[in-house]
């Protein structure tokens, strides 16, 4: 199964390729608390910050924020744990540098 197109994004059963790294990530852990109700039409902005992150364990946080922008209100908050896998062995490996970069 290859990935076509530089930096092209591939669904597989075990995670998300990217095809110019050669990886798959994998959810590690996923947590989110709803705090409010959002309703058809509404504008919801979705902040996304890096939390904590190792390079050479090959893991990083993502904490997400969903608030209305019309009226400011927190609907949702949680964090996503990644781990970067080497696509050809599936096992663990460092964040590449490309990655890096983006953090």
């Amino acid at each position: 199964m290859g990935l076509h197109g530089k930096g092209a994004y591939a669904r597989r059963s075990h995670g998300y390729g990217l095809g110019s790294f050669s990886l798959v990530f994998r959810g590690g852990e996923t947590n989110i608390r709803y705090m409010g109700p959002a309703y058809l039409n509404d504008w919801i902005e979705i902040r996304v910050t890096v939390g904590d992150h190792n390079n050479s364990k090959g893991y990083a946080k993502f904490n997400y924020r969903f608030i209305n922008k019309a009226t400011g209100q927190l609907l949702a908050q949680g964090h996503a744990i990644i781990f970067f896998c080497d696509a050809k062995r599936g096992k663990r490996t460092p964040i590449v540098k490309e990655f890096i970069k983006l953090l």
